[in-house]
């Protein structure tokens, strides 16, 4: 590593460049929910029932987007839910709404088990007004102690209130399931 530190601080850089945006992504998924405990007020009314978690991805898309006007197109579950929902194909799942909108489905760690969160990401209230910088190097004493210092930083705020909380639905699976 001494003969190529260009190579290994090209590397650190990388890992937590990813995990500061990552922890910036699970904090502002956690406010949403904090913010938006339950966004069902009413039943689905959608017109496909729901009987496996799969199926749960268009009822929700047609309810917001009927109801609210919100197309959303981010959607985040915990990994046990996530891979049950494509665990679910059968000969009776219709995969044309997913060849149609092609959703963003992903597993989060901020999502509870058996819940789902939608966003439409267009309504985004996240504002990076700096993104993530990484500084590597030696300071100080650090050369005599044998250490390196690393240094991250980014500036980012989040505004939940108002019309954006219509943006986003957070519920779950079972709730869906039902009500559809």
């Amino acid at each position: 590593m001494i003969d190529d530190l260009g190579f290994m601080e090209g590397k650190i850089e990388g890992v937590l460049t990813r995990r500061i945006k990552n922890k910036i992504a699970t904090d502002f998924l956690a406010a949403i929910i904090a913010a938006t405990p339950g966004t069902l007020d009413t039943n689905l009314t959608a017109g496909q029932l729901a009987t496996k978690t799969r199926h749960i991805f268009p009822v929700i898309y047609n309810d917001v987007l009927n109801r609210k006007g919100y197309a959303l197109n981010l959607w985040a579950m915990n990994a046990p839910d996530y891979g049950k929902a494509f665990n679910d194909l059968d000969a009776s799942c219709d995969t044309a709404w997913f060849d149609m909108y092609n959703p963003i489905i992903l597993p989060s760690s901020a999502v509870a088990t058996g819940k789902v969160l939608a966003v439409d990401t267009s309504l985004f209230p996240i504002y990076i007004y700096k993104d993530v910088t990484i500084q590597l190097g030696r300071s100080g004493s650090d050369l005599s102690k044998n250490l390196y210092t690393l240094r991250g930083e980014a500036r980012v705020a989040w505004n939940i209130a108002g019309e954006c909380l219509n943006a986003f639905f957070y519920d779950t699976i079972a709730d869906v399931i039902t009500q559809a």
